[in-house]
This record gives structure tokens, C-alpha cells and sequence, in this order.
């Protein structure tokens, strides 16, 4: 009984870690998209510089739970958050040359979407 007791309570408490983390992550692309698009984009060229491989984007964007897509010589990993109905989502482009290393980072304008 006394360990289903602290089960619980461990879980209540993840629980609230999570919200607390997602709720202050939508905060930022809410309330100052603009911010919130030139930090990622700022992370992702600290973390990445040129010649980073296909392979090293896939890596930064599934460890920041990106949503990933890749198209031609583009991949693009797109940070969406949701608050109610809405959503605020930014997304991150990498351009990659022939030899398929990165070549240019930048982040897309934040787009908000209101039901």
C-alpha cells in the first residue's frame, strides 16, 4: 500500500514537471514569437555550424522534439507549441549542398493559428 501510495505521488509530480516545462515553452512562442524564432535559430547554429551532416540535423531536431521533414536539398524541423485550440509554430530550415553537409540555417517567420 505504501509503495502504490508513493507511485503516485511520483507520478502526480512528473506530471506537474511536464506541464510546467510545456506551459512555459508555449509562453515564449505565444507571447514573443519573434524571440522565440531567433532563439531557436540561434541554438540550432551554436549547435550545428556549416558542414554539419544530414545525419547531425536529424539528431538536434529529435532531441529537441522537433517535427522533422525533408524534402530535396532542405530539411525542415518545425517547433510547434499549442495553447487551447491554437498553435504557434516556427520553423527551422537547413540547406544543404551537394556533398549533403549544411550549408545555411535559418528560422521562418512565426505563424499563430487561431481555430
Amino acid at each position: 500500500m505504501r509503495c502504490q501510495i508513493l507511485a503516485i505521488g511520483l507520478l502526480i509530480a512528473n506530471a506537474l514537471l511536464v506541464g510546467g516545462c510545456t506551459k512555459r515553452r508555449s509562453s515564449n512562442c505565444f507571447d514573443r514569437p519573434e524571440s522565440f524564432s531567433a532563439e531557436l535559430e540561434n541554438d540550432a547554429t551554436k549547435s550545428l555550424k556549416k558542414g554539419a551532416t544530414a545525419i547531425e540535423v536529424h539528431q538536434f531536431c529529435s532531441k529537441r522534439e522537433l517535427s522533422i521533414t525533408q524534402s530535396d536539398s532542405s530539411i525542415y524541423c518545425t517547433a510547434e507549441e499549442h495553447r487551447g485550440l491554437s498553435r504557434c509554430s516556427v520553423v527551422l530550415q537547413f540547406e544543404l549542398g551537394g556533398d549533403e553537409t549544411v550549408k545555411t540555417i535559418r528560422a521562418g517567420q512565426p505563424e499563430i493559428k487561431n481555430p
